[in-house]
C-alpha cells in the first residue's frame, strides 16, 4: 500500500517536473518558417522566370528577366510592404501617363479624317462598315494592355474600406455594371459593337444605310428614341457608370488613382465631343433631347 502511494506521489512529481514551453521560442521559430517560406517562394518565382523567359526567347540576363521578376514581386501580398513612397509616386504617374497616350490615341481615332483616310484605304463602303468593329476590338486590346500595366506598376494603399462598408462599395459597382449593361442593350449591342455595321457591308445593304454609330450614347440613326433605359435620365449614362466603377472601388491604390484621374478627365472630354458630334447629326430632334435630359443626371422641366 505505502509503495502504491510513493509510485502515485513519484508520477505526480514527474508530471510538475515536466519542462514548459517556451513562447519566446516557439516566436522565433514561427519568425524562421516565415522567412523560410518567403525564401523559398522567391526562389520558385525565380526558377518560374527562367521557365518563361527561356519559352519567350528572351536570354538568361534579358532585362525582360528582372522585370518578370519585379512584377511576381509586386504581384505578392508582402510586395506593398516593401515599396517606398518615391517608386509608389513614379508607378502612379506612369499610369497617369499611359492612361493619357491611351485616351489621346482613342480620340485621333474618333477624328472625322481619320475614318476618311480609312475609308479611302479600303472602300468607302467597307470602311463605313467595319471602323466601328475594328474601333471596339482595338479598345479591348488596348484596355487590356493598360489594365496589365496599372496593375504590375509599384504601388502603395491609399484608401482602405473597413469591412463593414467594403460590401457597399461592392453593391455600388455591381449596380454600376448592370446600369452599363442596361445601356447597350439599348443601344442595340450589334449595332455598338460594329458587327451589325460589318454585317450590313457583306450583304450589299445600301451605303447610306450601313450602321455606323459614333457614341456611346443614342444618336438617332437606328430610329429609335433618344428617351430610352437608362439615357431617360442621363444623356450619357454609360460614361458617368463607368466613373462610378471606378470610384467606388473599396481598395484604392497609388497605381489606380493615377489611372482613375486621368480616366475622369477622358470621360468629360469625350462627353462634350460627342455632344457636338450629336447635335450635328441629330439636329433639333437632339436639342429638344437636351431640354428634357440633363447632361449628368436628371429631367427638366
Amino acid at each position: 500500500m505505502k509503495e502504491a502511494t510513493k509510485n502515485t506521489k513519484d508520477k505526480g512529481n514527474a508530471g510538475q517536473n515536466k519542462p514548459q514551453m517556451n513562447t519566446e521560442d516557439t516566436g522565433n521559430k514561427s519568425k524562421i518558417i516565415r522567412v523560410f517560406c518567403v525564401i523559398c517562394g522567391s526562389i520558385s518565382w525565380w526558377l518560374l522566370a527562367n521557365v518563361l523567359c527561356g519559352f519567350c526567347g528572351f536570354s538568361f540576363a534579358a532585362p525582360a528577366h528582372v522585370q518578370l521578376l519585379l512584377v511576381l514581386w509586386r504581384l505578392a501580398p508582402w510586395g506593398l510592404r516593401f515599396t517606398s513612397k518615391g517608386a509608389a509616386m513614379r508607378g502612379a504617374l506612369a499610369t497617369f501617363g499611359a492612361t493619357v497616350a491611351f485616351g489621346l490615341w482613342h480620340s485621333l481615332l474618333c477624328l472625322p479624317k481619320v475614318k476618311s483616310d480609312a475609308q479611302k484605304l479600303i472602300g468607302p463602303r467597307y470602311g463605313r462598315g467595319f471602323y466601328r468593329l475594328f474601333f471596339m476590338l482595338q479598345s479591348l486590346l488596348t484596355t487590356g494592355a493598360l489594365a496589365a500595366f496599372v496593375i504590375t506598376r509599384p504601388s502603395r494603399v491609399i484608401y482602405s474600406a473597413p469591412k463593414w462598408a467594403r460590401p457597399l462599395h461592392w453593391l455600388v459597382q455591381i449596380g454600376a455594371v448592370f446600369i452599363a449593361l442596361w445601356g447597350v442593350k439599348e443601344l442595340r449591342f450589334r449595332r455598338f459593337s460594329g458587327i451589325q455595321g460589318a454585317a450590313d457591308a457583306i450583304k450589299d445593304k445600301p451605303q447610306d444605310e450601313i450602321a455606323a454609330p459614333e457614341t456611346q450614347s443614342p444618336d438617332g440613326g437606328d430610329g429609335l428614341s433618344y428617351e430610352r433605359g437608362p439615357f431617360r435620365w442621363s444623356r450619357h449614362a454609360i460614361e458617368w457608370i463607368i466613373l462610378v466603377v471606378l470610384w467606388a472601388t473599396p481598395l484604392l491604390k497609388t497605381n489606380w488613382i493615377g489611372f482613375n484621374i486621368a480616366s475622369t478627365f477622358y470621360m468629360i472630354a469625350g462627353v462634350f465631343a460627342e455632344e457636338k458630334r450629336l447635335v450635328a447629326k441629330g439636329g433639333d430632334a437632339y436639342r429638344d433631347y437636351q431640354k428634357k435630359v440633363g447632361l449628368v443626371f436628371g429631367r427638366k422641366k
